[in-house]
């Protein structure tokens, strides 16, 4: 039996990555990233790099990272969750997890306008 070890990526890998998510963004992404610049203005960044993970917006002055959830996700719920909570241990950052339906639906929007006012 043969034991993998787990792959650590460089950060500069990791940001090669993310200029390429940045220049492909998903339809939800650029929808979840216009948002929060309505409602944080320019201190919105998009796929942004914390070790050993990309997150899909952060906004600094708020400690809040936004991750939109496509279908992948229903299939990780604990691996995003331990990641979440990493990434707050760490970071000290709120994670705010939106499924990809939320964002696209009207009625979604404005609960995600809600959730992060708060």
């Amino acid at each position: 039996m043969t034991i993998q070890k787990k792959q650590v990526v460089s950060k500069e890998e990791l940001k090669e990555r993310a200029i390429k998510m940045i220049a492909n963004p998903t339809e939800t992404e650029s929808m979840m990233f216009q948002l929060l610049k309505d409602i944080f203005g320019k201190v919105v960044k998009t796929q942004v790099v914390l070790h050993p993970y990309i997150v899909d917006s952060l906004v600094d002055r708020f400690c809040l990272v936004a991750e939109v959830d496509g279908s992948q996700h229903l299939e990780n719920k604990e691996y995003d969750k331990k990641r979440d909570s990493w990434l707050e241990k760490r970071f000290r950052v709120k994670v705010l997890r939106i499924s990809a339906e939320a964002v696209r639906d009207t009625g979604g929007v404005k609960e995600i306008r809600r959730i992060i006012r708060e």
